[in-house]
């Protein structure tokens, strides 16, 4: 059976960065391999249509209902109750820090949740403008403190090994479900 892919309209210059971001994940993680995608914070679809045009059973997950479609759930990641281990891989390209902004421990819960979802071996593959998610998991407080080291040791303790990190102002973990 063939996946439907749905038109979608995204805002200029993200276009090239979401195809890269799948093209790196496709060549890390191929879909015979790691079929079943969801993106968390998928707004307009752009990632999970590239991931459908692969080959992936890619579904996204939006908290605004205007970006909604047959392959965009509406839904609040941290309130939903997904399947546990039903995906392969969780993407998340800069929602972690919204999600901070509008749930006290919104982080832990998200991480949780990444494990609960995810099959063994899983992949969670976050995206996560560092400073940004650092004010807003902080506010004033610990002004001078790393916030990459910290999300890195959050992610641990959520029971990820990290396989690879950046630490750039969009900061990079792609992390492996123990």
């Amino acid at each position: 059976m063939a996946i439907k892919l749905y038109p979608v309209k995204t805002r200029p210059g993200m276009k090239k960065k979401i195809k890269r971001n799948i093209d790196n994940l496709r060549k890390q993680f191929p879909p015979q391999e790691y079929p079943i995608v969801l993106d968390v914070g998928a707004r307009e679809g752009y990632a999970v249509y590239w991931l459908r045009k692969y080959g992936y059973d890619a579904l996204g997950m939006e908290t605004e209902k205007k970006y909604c479609s047959p392959i965009i759930l509406h839904g609040n990641f941290l309130e939903e109750r997904l399947r546990e281990e039903t995906y392969n891989i969780v993407l998340s390209r800069h929602s972690l820090e919204h999600i901070e902004l509008e749930n006290e421990d919104g982080t832990e819960r998200f991480l949780n949740n990444c494990h609960q979802i995810l099959c063994p071996g899983g992949i969670l593959y976050l995206i996560v403008p560092i400073s940004q998610w650092w004010e807003f998991y902080c506010g004033t407080k610990k002004r001078g403190s790393n916030g990459f080291e910290y999300l890195s040791t959050l992610i641990k303790s959520a029971g990820f090994d990290i396989i690879k990190e950046r630490n750039r102002e969009n900061a990079l973990f792609v992390c492996r479900k123990k």
